[in-house]
């Protein structure tokens, strides 16, 4: 699957307003903490995200099904996502976007040219200040190990 079509899959649901906000939140370093795990077919990015100004920090979750291409599911601790997930809306707030613009542009960075995600290393990624996982890619038929640094906190 292309990265490019990962994002789409992922930001599918997600109103203009909140990925805004989610990639201000990214930039402003308010998003650390990125871990991933691939469990069988199904891709986990968990992340912390502080609230706007500073006082509160939300866990958030995103699952993605990379064999139906599809977003499983999102999490978030924040009262607007549980207020909207209550009442059945599946609801990407700003915590879950920041997430996704955090994993995104990691990945961006480590796979400057248009490569295919074949498989997501299982293992989770280590509690130390420089965390690391790895992503199989493939370009054609030469494939490559690429090390991505994940955000932590400073």
């Amino acid at each position: 699957m292309k990265l490019e079509e990962l994002e789409r899959i992922v930001f599918k649901q997600a109103s203009a307003l909140m990925k805004q906000e989610g990639e201000k939140a990214f930039k402003e370093g308010k998003v650390s903490g990125i871990q991933g795990k691939k469990i069988n077919n199904t891709y986990h990015i968990y992340c912390k995200v502080n609230n706007k100004n500073r006082s509160e920090e939300f866990s958030t979750h995103i699952r993605i099904d990379l064999a139906r291409s599809k977003l499983e599911g999102i999490k978030c601790t924040c009262d607007d996502f549980r207020e909207l997930s209550a009442s059945g809306y599946s609801f990407m707030c700003s915590h879950i976007t920041g997430t996704a613009c955090a994993f995104f542009d990691k990945l961006s960075k480590n796979n400057p040219s248009e490569r295919n995600v074949q498989e997501v290393k299982a293992d989770t990624l280590s509690e130390s200040s420089l965390k690391k996982t790895e992503i199989d890619t493939a370009s054609e038929s030469n494939l490559k190990k690429v090390k991505i640094d994940t955000l932590s906190e400073s």
